[in-house]
Formats: structure tokens, sequence, C-alpha cells
């Protein structure tokens, strides 16, 4: 019987002890990252099995040491209890982060999208006419458009505005080639599309023969600049696609006749009339610098005298024509008489202006003598006094070099191109008709308003977080 009641005592002993080492194990492994058993796990990632009695939660180490019995927590093992809590240090400090941000990281407050924005990168738009619209159609032909404007700007709103109206301008001319190119599609016959096969290995042997005969070389370098072998190709094939359909759409349409042509020339004769031309050398000198000191100083008030007027009227002519007489003997260069004593804007220039017409000099009487003066020759110094102001008296030195007259183009030799002029404007009018019917009878499924903006959302997570990083 004493034998009998010793093995129950035994067997209740055992089911105490492991349900309180079970116990003891939940608790310590209720806070423990699955990644920190993990081998592939790197560094730093999350806290190690001898972390785990730190991340234990308070209340749940306060149960398990209260289920110890009170005997075993003797004074030695209380002090070493409470020096081992003063040295538990938290897994993330309060001034570190789980991703630690650079200093020089500063994203500005406006350009954080709201967070119902889905931003990717090549998201769905919508659909035209059936074929799907993706982001990427939009912004990658005007990346380096984007990158530009995203340097350029200082806030993230600015960047979304500029950017909203280059995709905008981006998908008209997007709906525009796919509608264009569908009908081009639809409405080719069937020698059409063998000579564009034909059309297709030409131009492919010609882009392989730059690249030594190596498609792979081809196809390497055309990735360097944003597209690759196929994709160029396919472009060129789509373009000339579209050129053969407007060919038979609407050259026939264009019709140029003679009347026209010179029609056109009678009402744009100033399209045809070139303008007086002269190469033109000036020497502008004040004639105040030739007062006395005393009427030309900083603290000078009031005009001189008028005998002191007339006599720097005539020093100043008398300098004048001793500049003259050294460059009329090749003593002295004219752009170095220029930059020494001209006043005028062609200073910097030695004095010289290449393309003078009738019109850029306020003085008329100044243009009629250019104009009147035979070509490589000079003028004589001529004095133009200022009506109400003596302080603006000039003495202007005046060359002439090549002279080009007043001519008409006579219409032989502008019909040319006025019937290319007339061609061009009679084909984009017929194809913006031909497009305006179309896109009546396409689709577009999604406002151009909601596709423009979720574009732009994503080009300013895209383009102006990476260009404004040190911002």
């Amino acid at each position: 019987m004493r034998n009998a009641h010793r093995r129950l005592c035994w067997f209740a002993l055992c089911v105490i002890v492991s349900a309180a080492g079970g116990c003891a194990m939940n608790i310590g492994q209720k806070n423990i990252n699955p990644a920190a058993f993990n081998d592939n796990a790197p560094a730093g990632t999350g806290p190690t099995v001898a972390d785990a009695d730190i991340v234990r939660q308070p209340a749940a180490t306060a149960n398990f040491a209260n289920a110890a019995p009170r005997h075993h927590r003797t004074r030695a093992t209380r002090i070493t209890q409470r020096r081992h809590r003063r040295s538990q240090a938290p897994l993330e400090p309060a001034d570190i982060t789980a991703d630690v941000t650079p200093s020089q990281l500063v994203i500005p407050a406006d350009a954080l999208t709201p967070a119902h924005h889905a931003l990717q990168v090549d998201a769905l738009l919508g659909t035209v006419n059936g074929r799907p619209l993706f982001v990427s159609d939009l912004l990658r032909p005007i990346a380096r458009k984007l990158h530009h404007e995203a340097a350029a700007c200082r806030t993230c709103r600015d960047f979304r505005q500029q950017a909203s109206q280059s995709i905008y301008d981006r998908l008209e001319q997007h709906i525009s080639n796919l509608l264009m190119r569908d009908a081009a599609r639809n409405h080719m016959s069937k020698s059409q599309r063998q000579g564009l096969e034909m059309y297709d290995k030409v131009e492919k042997a010609k882009l392989i023969a730059e690249y030594r005969g190596s498609a792979a070389l081809a196809d390497r370098a055309l990735r360097l600049e944003g597209t690759s072998l196929a994709r160029y190709l396919a472009n060129k094939r789509r373009k000339r696609m579209v050129q053969l359909f407007l060919s038979e759409r609407i050259a026939p349409r264009v019709v140029v006749t003679r009347r026209q042509i010179y029609e056109y020339y009678i009402h744009h004769m100033k399209q045809f009339t070139r303008r007086a031309e002269l190469s033109l050398y000036t020497i502008t000198m004040p004639v105040a610098r030739q007062w006395p000191a005393r009427y030309r100083g900083p603290n000078a008030v009031g005009n001189p005298p008028e005998s002191v007027i007339r006599q720097g009227r005539l020093a100043a002519l008398a300098y004048a024509n001793h500049l003259e007489k050294l460059l009329r003997e090749h003593k002295a260069s004219f752009a170095e008489l220029a930059e020494e004593n001209s006043v005028d804007p062609l200073r910097d220039q030695g004095g010289h202006k290449a393309h003078f017409y009738r019109g850029l000099f306020n003085n008329k009487a100044l243009e009629n003598l250019a104009f009147s003066t035979p070509a490589h020759t000079m003028a004589p110094p001529q004095l133009w006094p200022a009506p109400h102001d003596p302080r603006r008296d000039m003495v202007i030195i005046l060359r002439v070099g090549s002279v080009k007259p007043r001519r008409v183009i006579p219409f032989t030799q502008a019909q040319i191109a006025i019937k290319k002029r007339i061609d061009m404007a009679q084909q984009r009018e017929y194809y913006a008709d031909y497009y305006r019917r179309i896109a009546a009878r396409s689709t577009v499924e999604e406002a151009v308003q909601h596709i423009v903006k979720t574009a732009a959302n994503v080009a300013a997570a895209d383009y102006y977080l990476c260009d404004n990083t040190n911002r």
C-alpha cells in the first residue's frame, strides 16, 4: 500500500513538472521572430534565440516568476535578476528605426502620393478600340523630357502640372498613331502586305550590316538607346504602313493648279521680296567729351554756354576727321578705333553690323546716309545734334562694306517652293479631316483626365523622387 502511494506521488510530480516546462517554453517563444531560426536570414534582420528572454512580455515574465516557489528566490537571486533587468536593452532603440534612412534623403512632403493610388509602373489605364493602354506607353517615349522637368521643378506640384501637360500631348499622339495604324492595317491589300514584308527584310539587312553583320551587336547598341532591334524594326514597319495608307487615301485628293500657285505668289509678295542689306561699320563719339571738365563732371548742373557748345562741336568734328584720315591711309584699324572711341552697342564687335536693314536705326536720316553711300566706301564724319539736349550731340564715322540691293524673286523661281507649300497644306487638311472621321468611330474606355492624372502620379513617384533625393 505504501509503495502504491509512493508511485502515485511520483506520477503527479512528473505531470506538474511537465506542465510547468511546457508553459515556460510557450512564454519564452511567444515573441521570437521566426526569421531568427532561419539559417538563410541575413544578419541583423531579427532577434536570435539568445534574445528570447529580452523580447518576452512583462506580464508573461511576471507570471512565470510567480510560478516558481518563493523559497528558491533568495536575496542573491533577486539582486542578480534586478541587475539582469537593468542590463537589458531593447532590440530597436527609440532613436533608430528598422530601416535606417540616410540623412541626405529628404522626400518633399507634397511628393507623397495618397494611399488610394495604386502606383504601378505598367498599370493598365484603359483601352483604345479594344487595345490596352499602359502607363509605359505614355511615359517611356517622354522619359528624357520628364527627367529634365523633374530636375527643373522645385515642388512636386509644379512637376505634376508640367508632367500632366506632357503626358496629355503624348496621349493624344499615341491615340492618333494607334487609330491610324489600325485603319492602315485593316485596309491593306495582299500586294501591299507582301511589299511591306520585303521592306522589313531590306531594312533589317541594312541595320545589321551597320554592325558588322551581327544581330546581337545591333540589338545591344539599340538597347543602349532605349529600344531594341525588334522594337526598332516594328516601328519602322508601322510608319511605312501608315505612309502607304495615306499615299492611297490622301495623295490622290491633293491637286495643285498653276492658278493657285500664281494667286499665292501675288497675295504673298512680301515673302518673295528680299530687303536691301548692307554691311555697316560705325564709330559714335559724344561731343561732350570736348567740353571743359567743369561742364562734364558728375557734379555738373545745366548746360554750358552756347559758345562752349559750338567750340565742342568743332573740336569733335576735327577729331573725327583725324580718325578718318588714319583710316583712309590704312594707318589704323577700324575695329581698334571703334573699341577705343565709340560708345554705341556695336563697340564690342569692332563697330561692325554684318546685316543692316532699314528700320534698325531710329534716325531715318542716318539710314538714308548709309544706304546712299556706295559699297566699300566711307562717308565724311557727320554731326548729329540732339534737338533739346546738347549733352546728347554725337559725331558719327560711317563706313559701308558689301551691299545687297532690294530684289524680288521672280515667279518662275518661286513656283516650285509655292507648290510644295500648298501641297503640304492640303495634305494636312485632308489628314485632319480623315482623322476626325476615324476618331468619331473610335472608343476610349476611360476618361482622358483620369488617364492623365494616374500617369502623372506614377511619373511623380518614378521621376521626381529619383531626381530630387537631395532636396
